[in-house]
Protein backbone atom coordinates (compact mmCIF):
# COMPACT_ATOMS: atom_id res chain seq x y z
CA UNK A 1 0.00 0.00 0.00
CA UNK A 2 1.33 3.35 -0.80
CA UNK A 3 1.28 6.25 1.48
CA UNK A 4 -1.31 7.93 -1.46
CA UNK A 5 -3.99 5.32 -0.12
CA UNK A 6 -3.26 6.81 3.62
CA UNK A 7 -6.26 9.38 4.20
CA UNK A 8 -5.57 12.73 5.70
CA UNK A 9 -8.71 13.83 6.85
CA UNK A 10 -8.30 17.47 7.60
CA UNK A 11 -11.98 18.17 8.98
CA UNK A 12 -14.26 16.53 10.46
CA UNK A 13 -18.01 17.89 9.83
CA UNK A 14 -20.73 16.90 11.50
CA UNK A 15 -24.58 17.42 10.46
CA UNK A 16 -26.87 19.22 13.36
CA UNK A 17 -30.34 18.86 13.40
CA UNK A 18 -33.50 18.08 15.52
CA UNK A 19 -34.04 14.81 13.75
CA UNK A 20 -31.30 13.51 15.96
CA UNK A 21 -29.61 13.76 19.41
CA UNK A 22 -27.19 16.62 18.63
CA UNK A 23 -25.41 15.19 21.83
CA UNK A 24 -24.50 12.10 20.87
CA UNK A 25 -23.68 13.66 17.22
CA UNK A 26 -21.00 16.26 18.93
CA UNK A 27 -19.81 13.55 21.15
CA UNK A 28 -18.78 10.94 18.09
CA UNK A 29 -17.60 13.69 16.08
CA UNK A 30 -15.35 14.95 18.85
CA UNK A 31 -13.70 11.82 19.34
CA UNK A 32 -13.26 11.22 16.11
CA UNK A 33 -11.42 14.43 15.54
CA UNK A 34 -9.47 14.20 18.45
CA UNK A 35 -8.33 10.70 17.16
CA UNK A 36 -7.38 11.62 13.75
CA UNK A 37 -5.97 15.10 14.74
CA UNK A 38 -8.47 17.09 12.85
CA UNK A 39 -10.42 19.99 12.79
CA UNK A 40 -14.48 20.26 14.27
CA UNK A 41 -16.91 21.92 12.35
CA UNK A 42 -20.82 21.81 13.40
CA UNK A 43 -23.05 22.57 10.60
CA UNK A 44 -26.83 23.63 11.32
CA UNK A 45 -28.98 23.84 8.56
CA UNK A 46 -32.23 26.17 8.43
CA UNK A 47 -33.92 23.55 6.50
CA UNK A 48 -36.15 25.65 3.80
CA UNK A 49 -38.66 23.05 3.23
CA UNK A 50 -39.39 22.87 7.27
CA UNK A 51 -39.83 26.48 6.77
CA UNK A 52 -42.12 26.53 3.62
CA UNK A 53 -44.60 23.65 5.10
CA UNK A 54 -44.88 26.37 8.21
CA UNK A 55 -46.39 28.52 6.03
CA UNK A 56 -49.28 26.38 4.72
CA UNK A 57 -52.22 27.29 5.93
CA UNK A 58 -52.85 24.01 7.38
CA UNK A 59 -49.31 23.34 8.49
CA UNK A 60 -50.12 22.16 12.18
CA UNK A 61 -47.34 20.53 15.05
CA UNK A 62 -48.27 17.95 17.41
CA UNK A 63 -46.21 18.44 21.13
CA UNK A 64 -44.61 15.58 21.88
CA UNK A 65 -45.20 15.04 25.33
CA UNK A 66 -48.54 17.02 25.68
CA UNK A 67 -50.03 15.85 22.56
CA UNK A 68 -51.58 19.22 21.79
CA UNK A 69 -52.34 20.67 18.23
CA UNK A 70 -51.22 23.50 17.00
CA UNK A 71 -50.71 26.01 14.25
CA UNK A 72 -47.28 26.20 12.64
CA UNK A 73 -45.70 30.15 11.57
CA UNK A 74 -42.93 30.29 9.99
CA UNK A 75 -41.74 32.92 12.54
CA UNK A 76 -42.39 30.55 15.05
CA UNK A 77 -40.40 27.71 13.74
CA UNK A 78 -37.72 30.34 13.18
CA UNK A 79 -37.60 31.04 16.38
CA UNK A 80 -37.25 27.63 17.51
CA UNK A 81 -34.29 26.92 14.70
CA UNK A 82 -32.47 29.60 16.00
CA UNK A 83 -32.97 28.55 19.71
CA UNK A 84 -31.58 24.93 18.75
CA UNK A 85 -28.96 26.74 16.96
CA UNK A 86 -27.90 28.23 20.09
CA UNK A 87 -28.05 24.95 22.13
CA UNK A 88 -25.77 23.39 19.80
CA UNK A 89 -23.37 26.19 19.96
CA UNK A 90 -22.96 26.01 23.52
CA UNK A 91 -22.92 22.66 23.55
CA UNK A 92 -19.76 22.32 20.52
CA UNK A 93 -18.04 24.64 23.21
CA UNK A 94 -18.18 22.60 26.26
CA UNK A 95 -17.36 19.60 24.23
CA UNK A 96 -14.47 20.80 22.42
CA UNK A 97 -12.86 22.57 25.61
CA UNK A 98 -13.56 18.88 26.85
CA UNK A 99 -11.70 17.32 24.58
CA UNK A 100 -9.21 20.40 23.68
CA UNK A 101 -9.56 20.48 19.80
CA UNK A 102 -10.25 22.69 17.52
CA UNK A 103 -14.02 23.53 16.57
CA UNK A 104 -16.36 26.15 14.61
CA UNK A 105 -20.21 26.26 14.35
CA UNK A 106 -21.45 27.11 10.82
CA UNK A 107 -25.40 28.19 10.65
CA UNK A 108 -26.85 27.53 6.94
CA UNK A 109 -30.02 27.57 5.09
CA UNK A 110 -31.40 25.73 2.35
CA UNK A 111 -32.10 22.33 1.39
CA UNK A 112 -30.22 19.95 4.31
CA UNK A 113 -29.00 17.25 1.83
CA UNK A 114 -27.65 19.63 -0.21
CA UNK A 115 -26.17 22.09 2.41
CA UNK A 116 -24.72 19.44 3.90
CA UNK A 117 -22.96 17.54 0.77
CA UNK A 118 -22.04 21.40 -0.44
CA UNK A 119 -20.46 21.85 2.68
CA UNK A 120 -17.62 18.84 2.31
CA UNK A 121 -14.27 18.85 0.74
CA UNK A 122 -12.88 14.68 -0.66
CA UNK A 123 -10.67 14.96 2.24
CA UNK A 124 -13.00 15.40 4.92
CA UNK A 125 -15.12 13.34 6.94
CA UNK A 126 -19.19 14.03 7.52
CA UNK A 127 -20.83 12.53 10.38
CA UNK A 128 -24.64 12.18 10.53
CA UNK A 129 -26.71 11.03 13.27
CA UNK A 130 -29.33 8.73 12.60
CA UNK A 131 -32.54 10.01 13.32
CA UNK A 132 -34.71 9.36 16.20
CA UNK A 133 -36.93 6.26 15.25
CA UNK A 134 -38.47 6.85 18.85
CA UNK A 135 -40.18 10.20 17.35
CA UNK A 136 -40.67 8.39 13.71
CA UNK A 137 -41.94 5.05 14.41
CA UNK A 138 -40.27 3.57 11.69
CA UNK A 139 -37.22 2.74 10.47
CA UNK A 140 -34.09 5.46 11.67
CA UNK A 141 -31.70 5.96 8.30
CA UNK A 142 -34.34 8.39 6.44
CA UNK A 143 -34.26 8.32 2.82
CA UNK A 144 -32.23 11.88 3.03
CA UNK A 145 -29.31 10.54 5.42
CA UNK A 146 -29.47 7.19 2.86
CA UNK A 147 -28.72 9.70 -0.92
CA UNK A 148 -26.45 11.64 1.38
CA UNK A 149 -24.23 8.25 2.08
CA UNK A 150 -24.59 7.53 -1.73
CA UNK A 151 -23.29 11.36 -3.33
CA UNK A 152 -20.84 12.13 -0.85
CA UNK A 153 -17.68 12.49 -2.28
CA UNK A 154 -15.92 12.32 1.43
CA UNK A 155 -16.21 9.77 3.60
CA UNK A 156 -19.45 9.40 5.91
CA UNK A 157 -19.57 8.09 9.60
CA UNK A 158 -22.96 7.17 10.91
CA UNK A 159 -23.51 7.57 14.46
CA UNK A 160 -26.31 5.77 17.02
CA UNK A 161 -27.15 6.54 20.71
CA UNK A 162 -24.82 3.76 21.67
CA UNK A 163 -21.60 5.05 23.71
CA UNK A 164 -18.40 3.65 22.76
CA UNK A 165 -16.56 1.57 24.89
CA UNK A 166 -12.98 0.73 25.38
CA UNK A 167 -10.56 -1.64 24.04
CA UNK A 168 -13.40 -2.72 21.62
CA UNK A 169 -12.51 -3.40 17.88
CA UNK A 170 -12.75 -1.27 14.73
CA UNK A 171 -13.68 -3.74 12.07
CA UNK A 172 -12.45 -3.12 8.81
CA UNK A 173 -14.14 -5.10 5.21
CA UNK A 174 -10.86 -4.99 3.80
CA UNK A 175 -10.04 -5.70 -0.15
CA UNK A 176 -6.82 -5.21 -2.00
CA UNK A 177 -8.18 -1.93 -4.43
CA UNK A 178 -7.46 1.27 -4.12
CA UNK A 179 -10.90 2.00 -2.07
CA UNK A 180 -10.61 -1.26 -0.07
CA UNK A 181 -6.82 0.19 1.14
CA UNK A 182 -8.48 3.49 1.69
CA UNK A 183 -10.95 1.94 4.45
CA UNK A 184 -7.75 -0.15 5.63
CA UNK A 185 -5.89 3.02 6.23
CA UNK A 186 -8.86 4.91 7.87
CA UNK A 187 -9.59 2.12 9.94
CA UNK A 188 -5.83 1.89 10.99
CA UNK A 189 -5.92 5.37 12.01
CA UNK A 190 -8.94 5.26 14.28
CA UNK A 191 -7.68 1.93 16.00
CA UNK A 192 -3.92 2.84 17.01
CA UNK A 193 -5.10 6.37 17.63
CA UNK A 194 -7.47 4.49 20.41
CA UNK A 195 -5.17 1.70 21.27
CA UNK A 196 -7.84 -0.71 19.96
CA UNK A 197 -7.39 -3.63 17.93
CA UNK A 198 -7.93 -4.06 14.07
CA UNK A 199 -9.73 -6.87 12.57
CA UNK A 200 -10.04 -7.48 9.02
CA UNK A 201 -12.69 -9.06 6.95
CA UNK A 202 -12.10 -11.25 4.12
CA UNK A 203 -14.73 -11.32 1.48
CA UNK A 204 -15.65 -14.87 0.64
CA UNK A 205 -13.12 -16.44 -1.68
CA UNK A 206 -10.44 -19.65 -1.45
CA UNK A 207 -7.73 -20.50 0.53
CA UNK A 208 -5.19 -18.69 -1.81
CA UNK A 209 -7.30 -15.80 -2.17
CA UNK A 210 -7.38 -15.07 1.67
CA UNK A 211 -3.40 -16.07 1.65
CA UNK A 212 -3.00 -13.19 -1.08
CA UNK A 213 -5.11 -10.73 0.80
CA UNK A 214 -3.84 -11.18 4.43
CA UNK A 215 -0.09 -10.89 3.22
CA UNK A 216 -0.96 -7.70 1.75
CA UNK A 217 -2.35 -5.99 4.74
CA UNK A 218 0.45 -7.95 6.69
CA UNK A 219 2.68 -5.79 4.69
CA UNK A 220 1.39 -2.47 5.08
CA UNK A 221 0.64 -3.20 8.67
CA UNK A 222 4.36 -4.02 9.45
CA UNK A 223 5.69 -0.60 8.26
CA UNK A 224 2.75 1.04 10.41
CA UNK A 225 3.80 -0.90 13.64
CA UNK A 226 0.25 -2.72 13.76
CA UNK A 227 -1.04 -5.72 14.90
CA UNK A 228 -3.67 -7.39 12.79
CA UNK A 229 -6.04 -10.19 13.40
CA UNK A 230 -8.74 -11.69 10.09
CA UNK A 231 -12.13 -13.27 10.04
CA UNK A 232 -13.35 -14.91 6.79
CA UNK A 233 -16.85 -14.21 5.84
CA UNK A 234 -18.50 -16.38 4.05
CA UNK A 235 -21.11 -13.59 3.00
CA UNK A 236 -20.57 -9.80 2.43
CA UNK A 237 -24.29 -9.40 2.92
CA UNK A 238 -25.60 -7.45 6.08
CA UNK A 239 -26.32 -10.38 8.24
CA UNK A 240 -22.90 -11.24 8.17
CA UNK A 241 -21.69 -8.04 9.03
CA UNK A 242 -23.57 -7.42 11.88
CA UNK A 243 -22.92 -11.08 13.19
CA UNK A 244 -18.59 -10.28 12.55
CA UNK A 245 -19.55 -6.96 14.54
CA UNK A 246 -21.76 -9.03 17.52
CA UNK A 247 -19.00 -11.34 17.56
CA UNK A 248 -15.79 -9.38 17.41
CA UNK A 249 -17.60 -7.12 20.02
CA UNK A 250 -16.86 -4.48 17.64
CA UNK A 251 -16.41 -0.31 18.22
CA UNK A 252 -17.23 0.63 14.75
CA UNK A 253 -16.99 -0.80 11.01
CA UNK A 254 -15.69 1.06 7.95
CA UNK A 255 -16.40 -0.14 4.73
CA UNK A 256 -15.89 0.94 1.37
CA UNK A 257 -19.11 2.25 -0.50
CA UNK A 258 -19.33 -0.27 -3.56
CA UNK A 259 -19.66 -2.94 -0.65
CA UNK A 260 -23.04 -5.45 -1.67
CA UNK A 261 -24.71 -4.32 2.21
CA UNK A 262 -24.67 -0.90 0.69
CA UNK A 263 -25.68 -1.61 -3.18
CA UNK A 264 -28.53 -3.92 -2.31
CA UNK A 265 -31.91 -2.33 -1.12
CA UNK A 266 -32.41 -4.93 1.62
CA UNK A 267 -29.12 -5.05 3.13
CA UNK A 268 -28.96 -1.49 3.70
CA UNK A 269 -31.17 -2.43 6.65
CA UNK A 270 -27.04 -2.66 8.12
CA UNK A 271 -27.26 0.87 8.73
CA UNK A 272 -31.11 0.34 10.70
CA UNK A 273 -30.29 -2.33 12.92
CA UNK A 274 -27.33 -1.30 14.43
CA UNK A 275 -26.27 1.62 16.96
CA UNK A 276 -22.39 0.60 16.01
CA UNK A 277 -20.83 3.67 14.15
CA UNK A 278 -20.58 3.11 10.32
CA UNK A 279 -17.84 4.70 8.52
CA UNK A 280 -18.55 4.59 4.40
CA UNK A 281 -15.44 4.84 2.72
CA UNK A 282 -16.01 6.66 -0.91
Amino acid sequence: MSDSDQPVTQRIIVLVSDSCDSNAALEAAARMAGRLGAELQALFVEDVNLLRSAGLPFAREIGLTSATVRPMSPEAVEQQLRAQAERSRALLERIAQRMNIRSSFRVSRGNVESEALGSARPEDMLIICRADHRRRGGSRLSDREGRIVSAAHCTVMLVGERQPEENRAVLVLYANTARGRRSLALAASMARDAAQPLVLLLPPGSEAEHDRLAASAREWAQTHNLQLRFRELGHVDAAALLSALRQEEGDSLVIPRDAAALRDPHDRLLLDEVDTPVVVVP
